[in-house]
């Protein structure tokens, strides 16, 4: 795929966001991160996972950022605030980390395209 193909990265998260939508019943449950891999696995045009453990997950043949996976806002190893506005959208902070910004080029692509992005955030849901 030509590096700047968006028809096929378009046609790739619609897969993507369908099989979510799916899965998570309209949003009305969470997914564990057992039941998200399976995305990869039982989806014949799957070419990707859903994300990459913690934060921006771009892959090599997509446009722009595919997901970005966020931890539980009071851990200790989440060194981001990401706030969720009253209009529903995500603030989450470009990286700082020297190594990491084509990480944000992943996200201003993303925006510059108009593409939509998956956000995976940890709950502290404990089953008994």
């Amino acid at each position: 795929m030509a590096p700047f193909d968006l028809t096929q990265d378009l046609e790739f998260r619609r897969l993507a966001f369908s099989w979510l939508d799916s899965k998570s019943a309209r949003g009305s449950r969470s997914l564990s991160r057992i039941e998200i891999n399976e995305f990869k696995d039982h989806v014949p045009q799957a070419r990707h996972r859903l994300f990459n453990q913690e934060g921006i997950w771009k892959p090599a043949d997509l446009v722009g950022t595919l997901s970005v996976t966020s931890g539980l806002a009071s851990s200790r190893h989440n060194p981001y605030i990401d706030r969720i506005t009253s209009d529903g959208l995500v603030e989450y902070a470009f990286t700082d980390a020297p190594t990491k910004q084509s990480h944000n080029e992943g996200l201003r692509l993303a925006e510059k395209y108009d593409l939509p992005i998956i956000y995976f955030r940890g709950s502290s849901h404990l089953r008994v």
